[in-house]
Parts: structure tokens; sequence; C-alpha cells
């Protein structure tokens, strides 16, 4: 880790703990880093301007941490984790649990989307890496047992034992490969649980995949509760306080801030105050090398198997498509100068940008380095579509199949704003469509 990476993370610690450090003997400390909702966004793709997250450099930032303080620190996820659009598969589920496992995470819960490969498919990489999660409210239909531990206890450097409890909302429609289970009441989960653990813990802390509103009343519910670090929307609280004698906890949506806050504790081990912030993801803090490890791989074995495996059914399908995105090519003959023009943009280079880091087959930048991703006869992969890669004429002129045929039939004009489809608030914070236009004029 470099030297400015160091000095970052270590400020961050140093910032947290300044107001124990004033004392000759400062009161009982806990450091709770927190996150939630990264829905898939396992990296940042490198070329946002504001180019915050990934989870090579959470792993960095939570080492530099921990290793920082000299207060307790403890680790917890409120869920959402994985992602459900089209440019998420089971591989890089696997990698989002094999990564947070090194993390050392003291409790994880699962959000909805967390099901979306199923149940069997979670616990089995669960018990495989350690990944410690947590639902006291999830049920088998089949004989009604648990599906994963209620809640676990640890034990910190200072000898404070917390328990952990893991909860998920009611309210939430779960996906269909998660049928064989059902969720009970939050609320009598984490009492139960709570009444359960008895003495054995000195500090409460639930993890909560549930609405803010939820999270809170499920705060004010148990007087032992001392925090409750939830998931779902990720929207973090502007204003930490008490909801009855518990802290609510959140972090952002996409993994791109780790949340922070600071307790100090009564000889009982509960919060006498307690402050909190989020530290962005920023290049300043280089991705874990056991993690790059992690990508290396997973990116070999993408690579290997999408150029090996054409699917039959995408190539068949593909035939039965009428009207198929026409490409720069045939635009080329008659409009010879403006084609020349297009060569030197950025645009016309997209996808050989993706090739030179070898992620032309990461669905999390394909869309924005190809034409016509989302739409019937666009872009489908490299070894399918591959006339298609770039940013070419039919991303802003639409699909160019009958203007190719008849020139008289004008193609459908996209408004300016399919621009900001790609060039959104933070990979372009500055995009001004005048301003950006003058680079592609034509």
């Amino acid at each position: 880790m470099n030297s400015r990476a160091l000095s970052a993370a270590a400020a961050v610690a140093v910032s947290l703990i300044m107001a124990c450090s004033s004392t000759p003997e400062p009161p009982p400390t806990l450091f709770i880093a927190f996150t939630n909702d990264m829905l898939g966004s396992i990296r940042s793709c490198g070329c946002a301007t504001k180019d915050y997250g990934g989870l090579g450099r959470r792993a960095t930032l939570l080492r530099e941490v921990e290793d920082t303080t000299l207060a307790d620190f403890l680790l917890l996820e409120g869920g959402d984790f994985f992602g459900s659009e089209v440019n998420y598969g089971i591989e890089k589920a696997d990698l989002t649990v094999r990564s947070m496992a090194l993390m050392d995470y003291h409790g994880v819960v699962l959000g909805e989307k967390d099901l979306g490969f199923g149940v069997d498919f979670v616990a089995e990489r669960a018990r495989v890496t350690g990944l410690p999660v947590l639902v006291a409210n999830l049920h088998s239909i089949e004989g009604d047992s648990l599906v994963f531990p209620a809640s676990r206890i640890v034990k910190l450097r200072s000898g404070l034992r917390v328990g952990i409890v893991g909860v998920l909302s009611q309210s939430f429609e779960l996906p269909d490969k998660a049928s064989g289970v059902h969720v009970s009441d939050p609320r009598k989960a984490v009492n139960s649980e709570i009444a359960r653990i008895g003495d054995k813990a000195d500090f409460i802390a639930i993890v909560a995949h549930m609405d803010r509103g939820e999270a809170i009343n499920l705060a004010r519910q148990n007087d032992r509760i001392d925090v409750v670090v939830h998931g779902h929307g990720g929207h973090p609280m502007r204003n930490i306080r008490k909801f009855g004698n518990a802290y609510v906890l959140q972090s952002d949506t996409e993994g791109k801030r780790v949340g922070f806050a600071h307790a100090i504790l009564d000889k009982n081990g509960r919060i006498r105050t307690l402050g909190a912030a989020l530290t962005p993801l920023t290049k300043f803090f280089e991705d874990d090398e056991a993690i790059t490890r992690l990508f290396e791989s997973y990116d070999l074995n993408i690579r290997a198997k999408e150029e090996l495996n054409v699917p039959v059914a995408l190539v068949e399908k593909r035939a039965t498509i009428r009207e198929p995105f026409a490409s720069a090519g045939a635009c080329q003959p008659c409009h010879a100068e403006i084609s020349a023009q297009w060569d030197t943009t950025a645009h016309a280079h997209a996808f050989d940008r993706l090739r030179a880091e070898a992620r032309e087959f990461d669905r999390d930048c394909v869309p924005c380095h190809t034409t016509g991703f989302y739409k019937r006869g666009g872009f489908e992969h490299v070894n399918v579509t591959p006339e298609l890669t770039g940013v070419q004429c039919e991303v802003c002129h639409g699909n160019g199949f009958h203007h190719v045929k008849d020139p008289k039939v004008k193609t459908a004009t996209v408004p300016r704003t399919v621009c900001k489809g790609c060039h959104t608030a933070d990979q372009t914070p500055d995009f001004e469509f005048e301003q950006f236009w003058a680079r592609i004029h034509h």
C-alpha cells in the first residue's frame, strides 16, 4: 500500500479517536465500521470522474483503520450486496462472498437481492468461506428450521463481548429462487434472540435489512439494543441520534463509501456518546493484494469462458432478429468524411479500452462501450456482434437498418438526453451537452 493510502486511512482513525486521546486514561471505546447496499458494484469502473468504490479499496481501508485504532473494532453489513441486473452473474456473487470473507466481517445479514441465486447457494458459499451470515427470522418452509444462524457472540480485543443478531424485513418480496423459505416477524425474532443471549454479551448489535422507519421501530422496542446497522435504499442518516437506547446507522449505496462510528462506552459496555461519518473509497486507496488476486482469477476465468463458449441460444436468437443495428461499417460508404472524423474520437475506440484491461466481457462496463446493448438488434457478445463494438453512429441516431436499405428513410434522432445514460452525474459530473458535443461535432 502506498503512503498516500496509508495516510488517508490513518487519518480516518485518528480523527475519530481524537476525542478519547486527550486524557491519560481514556474511557473504553468501540469503532464500528458498517456497509450496506453494494448492489453488485464490486469495483470502480476506473473511468468515472468520481471514481469511488470497490471491494479491493474497501478491504485496504478497513485493514488500515483496524490496525491504526487502539479501540475495539466491529465490522457489520446490512445486506443487498449482490446485484440483480443483467450485468451481475453467479461468478460475481461468488467473488463478492469470498472478498467479504477476507475482510473478516463480524456479522452479515442478507437482503432480498442476496437470495437471487437461491438460498442454497448463499448458504453453501457462507459455509465454505466462513462469512458469518446471520438471519434470525428466515425459515425453511419444510420443517420451519432456521436457514442461517440467528446470532453470534464475538469477543473483541478489550474483552468486550458483542452479541450480533441478524433480521430481514417481512415487507420485501423474495425472488423466485427463494421460494423454499419464509420470513417471520423480525421484532419477535430479535426479542427472542436477545433473551436467549442474556448476560453472555455486554453489547448488542443488530444487522437488519429493512427500511429506515422499520429499523427505528426495531431500535426502540428493546432497551438491550445498542446499535442497529441496516440496509435498503442506501440513504445515510444525516443526524445520528438515539432511538430508545440504540443508534441507527446506514451507509450509502453501491459500495462507494464505508461508514465509521466511534462510540465511547460506559463501564457496563453501553454507549455514552457516538459520532459517525462516511469515508469515500477513492483512488487513494490501492486495492488489497489478496482481493486483487481474486479479481485477476475472476477476469481470466470469465474471459476464457466467454471466448470459448458462445451460447448457441444467443446465436440462434440473433438469427431471428429482423432489424439488427446496421453498424458504422454500413454508414461509412455514404458518410465517409463523418466516419473518418468519428474514428478519431474516444467513442470509436471505447471497446479497445476494455480489451486493454481484459474487461471486454465485464457487463458493468460493456453497455457504455458498445452500440445498442440494451436494445433489440444491438450488441450482445463480442463474438456474436463484433461489428457493434465502440460507441457508434446508432447510439445517438438510433437503429439505421432501414436507412441503410433506403436513404430516404431517416433514422430516429435520439434526444441529447441519451448522452446522460452513460455520462451520469457520477461518471461525468461536469457534463454539459454543448461543450462535449464540440469534441465529436460532425
